[in-house]
């Protein structure tokens, strides 16, 4: 492991909840660098089975789970849905996922 002192940075953070980080706090996620120089940290959606998966979640709802990938694009994944039933209504699961898109989009501002 090789040591990377950025100095004078300006650094946006993430976070999967509106807490500041306290001192000795430890959180996983994401780091990179946009085009401008900007480093941004994007905490994981924490669950501990994926923990060391390739592209963690960031964002993970009831529809949908959205990962920000190496080449720093976003990759939404749909989580399965049970049409056979008879309570199943497409225009209410397209308005949830509607509104999971949404949120999650916000979420990354």
């Amino acid at each position: 492991m090789k040591k990377i002192c950025y100095n004078n940075i300006d650094l946006d953070c993430f976070m999967q909840k509106d807490t500041e980080i306290n001192e000795h706090e430890c959180h996983k996620g994401v780091i990179s660098r946009d085009k401008d120089g900007r480093l941004r940290f994007e905490e994981i959606a924490f669950r501990p089975e994926h923990l060391w998966q390739r592209n963690p979640h960031i964002y993970e709802g009831t529809t949908i789970n959205m990962a920000r990938r190496k080449d720093g694009s976003l990759k939404f994944n749909f989580k399965n849905v049970n049409t056979k039933d008879p309570r199943f209504e497409a225009s209410e699961y397209a308005f949830r996922v509607y509104s999971e898109l949404t949120n999650a989009l916000q979420t990354i501002r």
